[in-house]
């Protein structure tokens, strides 16, 4: 049930009004709409507002709608109110695309209407919508000034562009807004304590939520508790309890008043946190009879508070277990122990997230997504093979994207199982409590031919109990057809607009605002098939798009939940339909003409979502055949993430230097880690050079080397005009493609190679290559590495661990700083090799000083498969160490946005 009490009533809000009221919109929000202000603590990452219709009904909006919703007044004209959500929301809407907003996305769930003709806003100013609760919102320019002029109608002659004449927009408003039945809801509902009656209640009660009432109840519950363990006789209590009439009616009596004190719970909880909570009633929930309460107004708490509502009713049967346990121990009247048993049974119960017990509203609420079951669709659809993330699981944020998944995954197989089994014993269930009816019946009629009262009572309520569930089940099976024949239907009703637009002649409009094949909805229907139990965002964005604005709002504007079975009711959501092709074309997806242009691969071909590699989710997918794709993980998307770093690209050929200005620190091996991670996972051709005069190794770590080198290159490079010839003078790697060409085995010839030799290398080289690795050796004044440095786009700087290690780069730079190479020392990555835990100097201070002078600073694991001197494959490396030869890949890749490498 829904609560109808009334604050800040929309109209009674001057918005501000135009002074020519010919040019007036006419447009208004709807009589006795609440402001509910924006919800706490949520699990979307857009921020979302809640308002209130006059039938209690609760809506939950996107900003730009509540926006929107908030500047509506008969005397402001489109423009002008166009014009103030624009600043407000910081994105261009314009009057058409307000007036679409305002007729397929307001009008139809009833917050917005037209104004009737001369009964312009004339009243005093007041806080504008949701201001009187200190909302964080955006107030909208203009806001709270005095309508100017005397009062008229909007919808009259003269409207500005987009406006609807009055008998026009009435037409298109709904007799009754829509309200959302969902499969799993309470039906066949009555009132119990009247609306009115609650919240005095509810306020006497809530100081049973004082803390040290709370922890003094719950210790007592569990001292009982063990004392009923150790001393009570449960078999001898069930005994008596079958044999005894009369024990069997009290336990009745005692349950249901119990059943009424949960409810009450969450009424006071509600009152305790600043609600007020609605009327408390009875209703069938799936196939037993239900009390419900409703606390929709619980929404405007934070999350403590709805936190609190949700446990509310479990707190109360706690204090109702204290005076029954002590019974229990007391006397020695069965009914008292059953009782205490069947409580504890029933509060396990309500902790079920599976359907609409106090379970699923904790968990909703933990998560801060009210609206779990709207989420079923598009989590399933966007698991499916070659499926994109359904836009209402992207909004959410990681951490609720979990809880809603894994919620999904529990909830699906069990409710499907559940379902299954109904419809297989339906005939069964049906005929047993048919008969079972029967006996009752002929037991309410001896008994009352006997005067037996207490045994009429007892067949009464076992005759009403057993009719029950028929009913339910009867109300049950009517919706899940209901909803099977509209999901049945769907498709081909979008079959028949497809069908219709395509035999349509001339070229598609372009509208002036485009609506978002993902995100655009129309008007709500009845359909179960995204139907929530609370409320779920509205996502409505409007973006500039040139001068026409590009309004999306999926109008997925709802209302929360109506039931719960012996726990809460909120106002139930309806999510509205998708619009169909002829509403709201995509013209960003529209092909304007038949041409080569309709076969792309995006207009026909289905993306694909990658598949995960490993663990649990790699079973599923296999076990599934491919049919259910959980997504990779989080440690496979940060890897992808990193490898997509890795392959950033470059224009032209890229020049990196290794180097150290100390031996023995892994300056080669991070050349063939660095080049062999580039030539691996790029698809590049990467050549790592080794430039040490000082006959260095970095071939013999690759391959088997070419028994040509540098020397042999440089005396024939005017002769190498492909890359065929040039990769005779090269070595291999066969693991990662990477080619090395080698320095000279004998030092004198090494040395002699100077600026203009590298020089001339690197230009040749630069023809025929996307990376050049340059390994160089560690005198930094030699001539060698004066060319290199010279021409290099990019530095990798090692060091190891230590205090003189660090010194001796710090020195390196400090010569590049005072020698112009600035803007190197910036862009370079420094790496740190061979770092053992807790061996060795603290690397902090080391990483501190580098991170503050250079773009990146990257540790390497040690490893023993990088210390044995000979050929090397990644392969061989450990996980932890691979992972940091390609993080330090991608943080060199990195610094290619910072330069676009040298034109070939």
């Amino acid at each position: 049930m829904s609560s109808t009490h009334e604050k800040n009533d929309v109209n009674d809000v001057d918005t501000g009004g135009d002074p020519d009221l010919s040019q007036a919109m006419g447009w208004r929000a709807a009589e006795g709409l609440q402001d509910l202000g924006p919800v706490q603590d949520s699990g979307l990452s857009s921020p979302t507002y809640l308002v209130r219709r006059r039938d209690g009904q609760v809506v939950q909006l996107s900003e730009l709608l509540y926006l929107v919703l908030r500047g509506l007044h008969p005397n402001r004209s489109a423009t002008r109110i166009a014009d103030a959500v624009t600043e407000a929301y910081s994105r261009q809407l314009t009057t058409d695309g307000l007036m679409h907003l305002v007729t397929k996305r307001l009008q139809p769930l009833g917050l917005a209407d037209v104004a009737p003709t001369g009964d312009a806003f004339t009243g005093d100013p007041g806080e504008p919508l949701g201001a009187s609760r200190g909302a964080d919102r955006r107030a909208l320019p203009g806001e709270g000034e005095r309508a100017a002029g005397a009062s008229g109608s909007g919808s009259g002659k003269g409207a500005t562009v987009g406006a609807l004449p009055g008998a026009e927009a009435q037409q298109l408003a709904p007799k009754h807004p829509p309200k959302a039945v969902p499969l799993l809801s309470l039906s066949l509902r009555g009132v119990i304590v009247p609306e009115r009656a609650v919240p005095v209640v509810a306020k006497l009660l809530a100081p049973l939520f004082w803390p040290p009432v709370v922890i003094v109840a719950l210790a007592a519950v569990v001292a009982l508790d063990i004392q009923l363990v150790m001393n009570a006789d449960l078999a001898n209590s069930f005994t008596t309890l079958l044999t005894t009439p009369t024990t069997m009616l009290a336990l009745f009596v005692i349950l249901t008043c119990g059943g009424l004190i949960h409810e009450m719970g969450h009424a006071a909880a509600c009152a305790y946190g600043g609600g007020k909570p609605g009327a408390i009633g009875f209703g069938v929930y799936l196939l037993f009879p239900a009390f419900y309460t409703d606390v929709t107004d619980s929404y405007r708490l934070n999350r403590a508070g709805r936190l609190r509502t949700d446990l509310g009713g479990l707190y109360f049967n706690v204090l109702t277990l204290i005076p029954l346990g002590a019974l229990s121990l007391a006397t020695d009247e069965p009914a008292w122990l059953i009782a205490v048993v069947l409580m504890h049974i029933e509060m396990v119960q309500q902790l079920v997230p599976a359907v609409r017990l106090d379970g699923y509203y904790i968990l909703s609420d933990l998560a801060g997504v009210p609206d779990l079951f709207a989420r079923v669709g598009p989590v399933l659809r966007s698991v499916r093979p070659g499926a994109i993330t359904d836009p209402r699981v992207a909004e959410l944020r990681p951490a609720a994207r979990r809880i809603v998944i894994a919620w999904v995954a529990f909830v699906v197989p069990t409710l499907t199982a559940g379902i299954l089994w109904l419809l297989w014993n339906l005939p069964f269930i049906v005929r047993t409590n048919l008969k079972a009816i029967g006996v009752q019946a002929d037991l309410w009629a001896a008994a009352r031919g006997g005067g037996d009262l207490v045994m009429v009572a007892i067949a009464s309520i076992s005759i009403l109990l057993l009719a029950v569930p028929l009913l339910g089940l009867s109300v049950l099976l009517y919706r899940l057809i209901r909803t099977l024949a509209r999901l049945v239907a769907r498709p081909a009703t979008l079959r028949l607009t497809r069908s219709r637009r395509s035999h349509s002649h001339g070229p598609l409009p372009t509208p002036e605002v485009q609506m978002d094949p993902d995100t655009a909805t129309d008007t709500p229907p009845t359909t179960e098939r995204d139907t929530p139990d609370r409320g779920a965002p509205d996502r409505g964005a409007a973006a500039a798009n040139g001068a026409k604005v590009k309004a999306t709002s999926n109008g997925q504007a709802n209302r929360k939940a109506n039931s719960k079975a012996n726990g809460k009711a909120q106002a139930e959501v309806t999510y509205p339909r998708d619009f169909s092709d002829d509403e709201a074309p995509d013209v960003s997806t529209e092909v304007p003409t038949l041409n080569a242009d309709a076969f792309r691969d995006d207009l026909i071909l289905p993306s694909v979502a990658p598949v995960p590699s490993t663990g649990w989710r790699r079973a599923v997918y296999v076990v599934s055949g491919g049919s259910v794709n959980p997504g990779l993980s989080p440690a496979e998307q940060r890897e992808l993430d990193i490898e997509s770093r890795l392959r950033a690209p470059i224009r032209g050929s890229r020049r990196i230097v290794v180097m150290s200005r100390k031996g023995g620190v892994g300056k080669t091996t991070m050349t063939f880690a660095l080049g062999s991670t580039f030539a691996g996972l790029r698809g590049d051709r990467v050549i790592a050079v080794d430039a040490n005069p000082d006959a260095g190794n970095l071939a013999h770590r690759v391959a088997e080397p070419n028994e040509r080198s540098i020397t042999d290159v440089l005396r024939d490079r005017e002769s190498i005009s492909s890359y065929a010839q040039l990769r005779e003078y090269t070595a291999q790697a066969d693991e990662s493609r990477l080619e090395v060409l080698a320095s000279d085995d004998d030092p004198k010839i090494g040395m002699a190679l100077g600026r203009d030799d590298y020089h001339d290398l690197i230009d040749l080289l630069d023809r025929f290559y996307n990376l050049i690795v340059l390994d160089t050796g560690t005198g930094i004044l030699d001539s060698a590495n004066q060319g290199l440095l010279s021409d290099a786009d990019q530095l990798v700087l090692v060091l190891r661990a230590g205090v003189d290690g660090g010194r001796a780069a710090a020195l390196t730079l400090d010569w590049l700083d005072q020698h112009e190479n600035s803007t190197l020392v910036a862009n370079a990555v420094v790496v740190i090799n061979a770092v053992r835990k807790g061996v060795g100097a603290p690397i902090e201070p080391i990483v501190d000083h580098f991170s503050r002078r250079c773009r990146r600073v990257v540790t390497i694991p040690w490893d023993p498969a990088l210390e044995v001197g000979a050929q090397t494959h990644l392969s061989a490396l450990r996980p932890i160490t691979r992972n940091s030869i390609v993080e330090m890949a991608a943080a060199v890749s990195d610094g290619f946005a910072h330069h676009e490498g040298t034109a070939r």
